[in-house]
């Protein structure tokens, strides 16, 4: 298998991340999304162009994990204002330090603020904590739940999630559909 040249790469992400964004790729179902790769892959001019240089196989998986995952991650971060406004944070945001995986930001006052997927709950739930955890300097402020239409629509499903939260000394529990 020989390397993707950088322009093929640049050339590709660039097409990719503007169809993405056209699609509302974040938004989107794991369904929808997995057709978008299969005809990716096929497209001779995005699976035509990593063919020459990844095997057949190896396509979908690079289009998928080498270039949408990245996009994705990126995506969710750039979200930190709209996020925090969510969250009740008013005034300037100036975060003083930033993660992934999943996403959240200390503020400048020690408020800590987390958020991902509602279908990983529990995972945003944990970070919060763990990111709090023997600091007293920081304070378990706000989990932000994206993506909570297709399993997090009605509000039986939520109790579970926003109860945890409560317990472990979250004072804001919001839910986002997108």
């Amino acid at each position: 298998m020989a390397e993707l040249p950088k322009d093929i790469r640049d050339e590709l992400k660039r097409r990719l991340w503007k169809a993405a964004d056209d699609l509302g790729w974040l938004s989107l179902s794991d369904v929808s999304k997995s057709d978008h790769y299969d005809n990716w892959a096929k497209d001779p001019q995005i699976g035509g162009k990593l063919e020459r240089f990844l095997g057949q196989r190896e396509v979908r998986h690079y289009i998928k994990d080498g270039l949408l995952k990245i996009y994705c991650r990126e995506r969710r971060g750039a979200e930190l204002e709209p996020i925090c406004r969510l969250a009740g944070v008013k005034g300037a945001i100036s975060p003083v330090e930033r993660f992934e995986r999943p996403h959240g930001c200390v503020l400048e006052d020690g408020r800590v603020v987390c958020w991902g997927a509602a279908a990983q709950w529990k995972i945003v739930v944990m970070a919060i904590h763990e990111r709090c955890f023997g600091d007293d300097d920081r304070k378990l402020f706000a989990v932000v739940f994206t993506q909570a239409a297709a399993h997090f629509g009605d509000r039986a499903p939520r109790l579970v999630a926003e109860d945890a939260a409560h317990k472990l000394g979250v004072t804001h529990i919001k839910w986002r559909d997108t």
